[in-house]
């Protein structure tokens, strides 16, 4: 049962690849040295999976502690419509990314024989280049032009500004999130992502893009409020929320890494869904 239970962690991690025997046949070390992981001992596993955790745990509380001290000041005290406009740039080039990512394999590259590149495309970028990764990037997006984390537009917010002054260009921009949304929802999860969801990501890039000299005229008081919107009503509250996700995932890494079992890996499972899909939520955020 352990056996099966690890190479389901093995799969959760991105690692995992049929062979002729359909169990990983390559070993992973650590660029320190420090651990050596191969099929044939499981703890080395579950030791590289707390070390992960606990990275993205450090990561998730560091962000959050320098939003909170001086990040989300300064960037309230820069000048507003500069501001604004690198706001869109992060969510123009999340789409961007999305429009032309895959979804990651890096088993593929540790067959091949690049071994610390796939360590890296796992620790880096916190998991694959999923489907559910992307799904969360596009709420990222819509999160930022919504100014809520509710999937409503608010007053202040980007949407709610361009609506003001060009209805058909913010109408485009709310399609576009939800058909693209939509497509890379249907792409299937451990797929790649679908024709349909990268052109309309590359569409939803180019309508945001659009937003700059649109948005390039208005007022500094509807600068202002577009930037404090971001800033405490999408970006503070989405690091809240991500913080205690990784730290509570890290909790579960090492009980997993102490006692490896079905009851401590379910736990850890679920973690680890809960704080990548978090994670995936920051995707759009700039500086």
């Amino acid at each position: 049962m352990f056996k099966k239970i690890l190479l389901a962690g093995v799969a959760l991690l991105g690692l995992a690849a049929c062979s002729n025997n359909d169990e990983p046949s390559r070993s992973l070390t650590l660029s320190d040295g420090s651990i050596k992981i191969t099929i044939e001992n499981p703890e080395k596993w579950s030791a590289y999976v707390a070390r992960l955790a606990e990275g993205v745990e450090k990561r998730a509380a560091a962000l959050l502690e320098n939003w909170e001290t001086t990040v989300a000041d300064e960037f309230k005290a820069r000048e507003a419509e500069e501001s604004v406009q690198k706001i869109i740039d992060g969510c123009t080039l999340t789409a961007q990314t999305i429009s032309t990512g895959r979804v990651d394999d890096p088993m593929a590259l540790l067959v091949g024989g690049y071994g610390m590149q796939a360590v890296a495309g796992v620790e880096i970028w916190f998991g694959l280049h999923s489907v559910s990764d992307y799904a969360g990037n596009v709420l990222s997006i819509r999160n930022v032009y919504f100014g809520s984390l509710t999937g409503e537009a608010v007053t202040g917010s980007l949407a709610a500004t361009v609506a003001a002054i060009n209805p058909e260009a913010d109408a485009k921009v709310r399609r576009l999130i939800g058909t693209t949304l939509q497509a890379v929802q249907q792409s299937g999860e451990g797929t790649q992502l679908s024709d349909a969801a990268r052109t309309s990501a590359s569409e939803l890039a180019a309508s945001l893009a659009a937003l700059k000299p649109i948005l390039a005229g208005v007022s500094a008081a509807d600068s202002e409020a577009i930037v404090a919107t971001y800033v405490d009503d999408v970006v503070l509250p989405t690091y809240r929320r991500l913080a205690p996700a990784a730290s509570n995932l890290a909790d579960l890494a090492r009980a997993l890494a102490a006692n490896p079992g079905d009851t401590t890996f379910a736990a850890f499972n679920q973690a680890w869904t809960q704080a990548r899909a978090a994670l995936s939520l920051t995707a759009a955020y700039t500086l």
